[in-house]
């Protein structure tokens, strides 16, 4: 019996190290983690804390595609160059709020006329997440220099700058091109989370850019010593660009000479660009100070369109301007006075400008804390947020509502697009609570950001009703995911982890055959 037991187990080894072998390598990436500390060794590749770092540009150098570099918190020099792409430098991002954690690494200029970090041209998937960047000067209002997180070259994609305090910089964030640089369009960078102050020219630019947001950001604006500025957010399109999302972003201080979100169009060096598809949502915009809060405009043969301003709170002496042919979508905002807008309003709150459509207005504040619900089909009614029954199984960063579909055909369909304050991560759910039981829905749109979509059903789960009558009443809300389960498990470690699991199941098989074989010798 020991014989064939060995002959056994030799053979379920044999079968795992082929397992092995014949696993693809591309199915398990096979990344680094780098470390960055004053207190480290300085040994190369920098893989563990005793031998991390002593500059991030010492990592990221020796860093490749996938790997991360982690900084300890301490104070670092600047002009750090990422040429590589699928990389993520984190220090510490804290909490769910905007800015870092306490032990956020600083990035200190000095003073210097510099930048932060430089992205090259073609760089994509790059993460920035948890810094303090400070002290980083400019020389005139418009020359970009003095930036944060710098990418002014042809192209970049994927790039987020998430959870960083951004203060006494000439620019916080700045993404573009002009012609002296060559022209092109970055794509999908997400600029979330960051708290922005004491800036000389602009919080975020985002030139050329296409299909791209500004989320969760807190700006405060202040003018800078030639009483110039700044500009809280700003984009212009010198080439042809659509899909731009400014939400729920709070900018508060005050405007000098320029608005605190600006916009426009310019066919200074190609004919007739054209700026698609904006939309600036839930914002809160106190600032004060002449100039108009969010300003649009076509410039020579350029021009904005498919312009959408919503769900904002603009309170101060000029709200909304538009110097666009295209007509724009200013509806749901409050201004200040619960009789509407000044200016071409009837109201006695912020002025908004000709070629606004402005009715509906809002009559109460809306903040930066609230969620939009929209459904393909029907009416919203009863939107009320509740509190998070017991026994949850995920976490609600948003809490949960309640509310009704009305106005649908009998067991009609709907897509519900639920607009959040804030990003959810991968993986989100919508969780339904009815008859004192939880159950998860998946959710499209499911992509790391504020914005997510639900399916919905007349008389079938989630409706509460369980009829079909035409309308449809639901409580739930998005759910992050949990502990870590299979289900979520990553599949890179699940991968790593089959060879050993072959060899388990292959050993008890052997097991069983001489269980089953000594039973039969037996009878």
């Amino acid at each position: 019996m020991k014989r064939i037991f060995s002959i056994l187990f030799a053979l379920a080894l044999v079968l795992s190290f082929s397992l092995m072998a014949t696993t693809p390598v591309g199915a398990i990436p096979l990344t680094t983690d780098h470390y960055v500390a004053a207190a480290g060794t300085n040994t190369s590749p920098y893989d563990t804390w005793a031998k991390a770092a002593h500059t991030i540009q010492n990592a990221i150098d020796a860093a490749t595609a996938g790997d991360t570099v982690h900084v300890a918190a301490g104070t670092y020099a600047g002009n750090i160059n990422i040429n590589k792409s699928s990389l993520t430098i984190v220090g510490d991002p804290g909490d769910s709020s905007p800015g870092p954690g306490a032990n956020a690494p600083i990035i200190d200029g000095g003073g210097v006329v510099a930048d932060a970090f430089d992205l090259a041209n073609g760089v994509s998937n790059v993460t920035i997440s948890g810094f303090e960047i400070r002290k980083f000067a400019a020389t005139d209002f418009t020359n970009g220099t003095g930036v944060g997180v710098q990418a002014w070259v042809p192209s970049t994609s994927n790039i987020t700058v998430s959870d960083n305090w951004f203060h006494d910089v000439g620019y916080g964030v700045m993404a573009g091109n002009d012609a002296d640089y060559g022209l092109g369009t970055h794509r999908n960078w997400t600029v979330r989370g960051n708290i922005i102050e004491r800036v000389y020219s602009v919080g975020v630019e985002l030139t050329d850019t296409s299909n791209s947001s500004v989320q969760g950001n807190v700006i405060h604006l202040s003018c800078n010593n030639i009483s110039y500025g700044p500009i809280g957010i700003f984009s212009w399109a010198h080439i042809s660009q659509s899909g731009l999302t400014i939400s729920g972003n709070t900018i508060d201080g005050a405007m000098c000479v320029f608005p605190a979100v600006y916009m426009y169009a310019y066919n200074d060096v190609a004919p007739s660009p054209n700026l698609n598809g904006v939309t600036i949502r839930n914002n809160t915009i106190s600032t004060t100070g002449a100039p108009y809060q969010v300003y649009l405009r076509d410039i020579g043969t350029g021009t904005v369109t498919g312009v959408h301003v919503n769900y904002n709170s603009l309170t101060g002496l000029n709200g909304l301007k538009s110097l666009t042919a295209a007509r724009i979508d200013g509806t749901y905002n409050w201004w200040g006075a619960d009789d509407g807008p000044s200016g071409e309003g009837p109201g006695h709150g912020s002025a908004v400008s000709t070629n606004v459509d402005f009715v509906p207005w809002a009559c109460q504040p809306t903040t930066g804390g609230q969620a939009y619900l929209t459904p393909s089909a029907g009416v919203i009614d009863d939107l009320t947020p509740v509190s998070t029954p017991p026994n949850p199984p995920a976490t609600f960063p948003y809490g949960m509502f309640t509310f009704k579909i009305t106005g649908l055909s009998t067991g009609g369909e709907v897509t519900l697009t639920i607009e959040l304050p804030g990003p959810v991560p991968v993986g989100t759910k919508w969780w339904k609570y009815h008859n004192n039981t939880w159950s998860p829905m998946d959710i499209g749109d499911d992509d790391g950001d504020n914005v997510i979509t639900v399916a919905l059903k007349d008389g079938r789960t989630p409706d509460d009703e369980d009829l079909t009558d035409g309308q449809i009443t639901d409580q739930g809300g998005p759910g992050e995911p949990g502990a870590v389960g299979w289900e979520t498990y990553p599949i890179s470690k699940v991968r790593v982890f089959l060879p050993w699991i072959a060899l388990l199941a292959a050993i008890a098989a052997g097991v069983s055959l001489l269980v089953l074989r000594r039973r039969r010798a037996q009878s």
